[in-house]
């Protein structure tokens, strides 16, 4: 039985270190977009957002939408901007579950819709759970009818629709009925137009370098020299936080215990195609259908710690999975997985993709894995490697002026489904105690940050 290796010296660097934003020695940035940062923030209300993910737009999105001004830092460059103004990135990661919790959040933000949207609305009825060999199936129905119903009354008018309109979401979360299953760039995307129209300003290429606070401001320092300094400070950069090492350096920090790895696959497969249909599909009308009969599913090999989620996103026409293997430290493979490309190095899509595809469906496909599972990984389009990384609990999830969300506070096992929806969870909090502490800016911050922490 072979096990899971990540391969750097085929992963596409995407790193550099010229800014179109400030930079130098001790430089101030001041722009970005065609207005500088510093223009017209004060008064209390500057929140600089550290880590331009889900977890960090949304973050900014529900500052702004609480009269703060919030500025986003993301470390990964653009690759242009788009006509409407927007950073283009390249697409990354896999497939993203949201479940009723964070579906909730997003409807009490107005985004509810802009979701469904963009992900054809509720995901697969039943998610199926089976040893890789695919016996011992159980089917456990998928449902978010635990959660009350929220209904969303945005306080900002956001172009969120597919056709650009500005209604904030109405549907609510118990009419999904079931969570939702989205490509992580087409949520990326749905909140960076909601940004966009809310006036969040975004730097993409600024890695952070180091903080530092005092009584009255927050200061981020980047790698390429430039700083920029805040009212308040969100850490939204990730289970590897930069922010976190800087504020808590005598925490330990997130250990390393395993590897997996996402693809990306296209669901509908031409029948002249070159591979035909997938074993297992189902087939349809117009032709052959690369849909599995279960689009959603966990096989596992307990014994083994080896692990492939499966799904399909039907409206971006796409199905994602992750394959992954646990090894603890007393691994013998444990000092291998450690020594492997590194957090910088997650995430990145291979250059070399035939041999990464026809690598790691030999290796699924050693674990005993059916062939409608192994054909799919050699049908990927896309794949990077995201190593697994335990974070120990943290005592407080915030000091002073800076405060954290998601994976950069309480970061999960990707086996629990929830590590995005946790961080939702975050902002939504921060939503609500901004609403009933309008002083923020004027001293209550104080209360909310406390709260926040309780």
């Amino acid at each position: 039985m072979q096990r899971l290796h990540s391969t750097s010296s085929s992963i596409r660097s995407s790193d550099s270190s010229d800014y179109s934003s400030g930079g130098g020695s001790s430089s101030s940035i001041g722009g970005g977009f065609g207005s500088g940062i510093n223009a017209g923030l004060s008064g209390g209300r500057k929140v600089l957002v550290a880590g331009g993910g889900p977890a960090g737009m949304l973050a900014a999105l529900a500052m702004r939408m609480r009269g703060l001004e919030p500025v986003v830092f993301e470390r990964q460059e653009s690759v242009g901007i788009g006509a409407d103004g927007e950073p283009q990135f390249a697409a990354l990661g896999g497939a993203v579950m949201l479940s009723g919790n964070g579906l909730r959040v997003l409807a009490r933000l107005g985004l509810l819709e802009a979701v469904l949207a963009a992900s054809g609305g509720a995901g697969p009825k039943d998610m199926v759970f089976a040893r890789m060999d695919g016996s011992g199936r159980v089917r456990r129905p998928q449902t978010t009818r635990h959660l009350a119903t929220t209904s969303s009354t945005a306080p900002l008018s956001l172009a969120l629709s597919a056709g650009g309109g500005s209604s904030p979401a109405t549907t609510s979360v118990d009419a999904v009925g079931r969570p939702v299953q989205i490509l992580r760039s087409s949520l990326q995307a749905v909140l960076m137009r909601a940004c966009r129209a809310a006036g969040v300003l975004m730097f993409p290429g600024k890695r952070v370098a180091g903080v530092s606070q005092t009584a009255r401001a927050v200061r981020l320092d980047f790698v390429d020299g430039s700083f920029v300094s805040g009212d308040f400070l969100v850490a939204a950069d990730g289970i590897r936080s930069t922010v976190r090492t800087a504020v808590f350096p005598g925490l330990p920090p997130a250990d390393r215990v395993g590897v997996g790895f996402l693809g990306v696959y296209d669901l509908l497969v031409d029948e002249e195609g070159s591979g035909g249909a997938l074993p297992g599909s189902v087939a349809s009308s117009s032709g052959t259908s690369g849909h599995r009969k279960d689009p959603l599913a966990l096989y596992m090999s307990p014994l083994d710690s080896s692990i492939m989620h499966t799904v399909e996103c039907e409206r971006d026409g796409v199905g994602a999975w992750m394959i992954m293997q646990v090894r603890g430290a007393s691994d013998p493979d444990a000092a291998a997985i450690a020594a492997m490309a590194g957090a910088d190095a997650s995430w990145r899509p291979y250059e070399d993709l035939p041999g990464e595809a026809a690598r790691l469906a030999a290796v699924v496909e050693s674990w005993g894995a059916p062939r409608a599972l192994t054909d799919t990984v050699r049908r990927a389009h896309r794949i990077a490697p995201v190593h697994m990384y335990n974070l120990p609990d943290m005592p407080t999830l915030q000091k002073g002026r800076i405060v954290f969300v998601g994976d950069s506070g309480h970061g999960t096992f990707p086996t629990h489904g929830q590590g995005l929806n946790q961080a939702l969870e975050d902002v939504g909090v921060l939503y609500e105690l901004l609403g009933h502490f309008p002083g923020f800016s004027r001293g209550d911050h104080t209360s909310v940050l406390a709260v926040y922490d309780a």
